[in-house]
């Protein structure tokens, strides 16, 4: 079985004249953390919006466990085992933290008028699953929210709704988890805790990469397996943090020439 869990070949983005990927080669191995890097502007983002559906490409290809995924919406991409979070909190600050989980969830649950309204006992059924199985990811990740699953999220602090949308990425199990800048309104210590915690679930799952874009070098350096570097949407240098650290292409375009 081969090692290799995401594969992008020759992926292009254009916006019109702009080239903000230009024929970016690109592997995510197995169980493996890698950090996606590169100073403002570099196609991080877009990148990831492309593979998780939001965005198309105009050229190149995506394959994720074998699987050709190129184009598919966001919805098929979802299914195939990829989740992510936003650099931006994308969370419904007056709902429970229940409801906000059980969201990552959506696109597996029964939409259906008469499941919902008519086959009542069918719903509560579906709806006890999906409660246990949000507790018990909850449990496992931040054991001090158990018992605060009722709560508005807006009562929580930043580090605690950076949690609660790591959960609502994980709900659905999957294989490959995208975190786009997760340190993003949080303290250093904060998102050292965050970190750990990411690293120590991806762990007890076994079978989850993780590919994690960055500005902070300290959590790239602390966490990742291997790097990939971006600048003006080209891939410029790969490898450990040790070794792209040292690459003068890198120091320029972003790490800078003193470090």
């Amino acid at each position: 079985m081969t090692n290799i869990s995401l594969k992008a070949t020759g992926v292009v983005k254009r916006f019109g004249g702009l080239v903000a990927l230009d024929k970016v080669n690109l592997e995510v191995h197995n169980e493996e953390v890698l950090g996606l890097i590169g100073p403002n502007g570099s196609g991080k983002t877009t990148f990831f919006n492309i593979l998780t559906g939001i965005y198309s490409t105009t050229d190149g290809k995506m394959e994720f466990r074998g699987k050709d995924i190129t184009g598919m919406p966001p919805q098929a991409v979802f299914k195939s085992g990829i989740s992510r979070t936003f650099q931006r909190a994308r969370l419904c600050l007056e709902l429970s933290v229940f409801d906000n989980v059980a969201i990552g969830d959506h696109p597996q649950l029964n939409q259906g008028l008469w499941f919902n309204i008519i086959n009542r006992k069918a719903f509560r059924h579906e709806y006890g699953s999906c409660h246990d199985r949000v507790a018990e990811l909850i449990n496992q990740f931040a054991p001090h929210l158990s018992s605060k699953l009722n709560e508005p999220v807006g009562n929580f602090p930043m580090i605690d709704r950076r949690r609660i949308e790591v959960c609502r990425a994980l709900l659905g199990n999957p294989k490959l988890l995208l975190l786009d800048e997760p340190s993003a309104g949080m303290t250093e210590e904060e998102t050292r805790q965050l970190m750990d915690e990411v690293i120590d679930i991806r762990k007890k799952r076994g079978d989850l990469s993780v590919v994690i874009v960055e500005h902070e070098m300290g959590i790239i350096s602390r966490i990742t397996d291997r790097c990939v570097v971006l600048n003006f949407g080209k891939k410029i240098c790969e490898g450990t943090y040790e070794d792209i650290s040292q690459n003068s292409e890198v120091q320029k375009a972003y790490l800078g020439d003193d470090l």
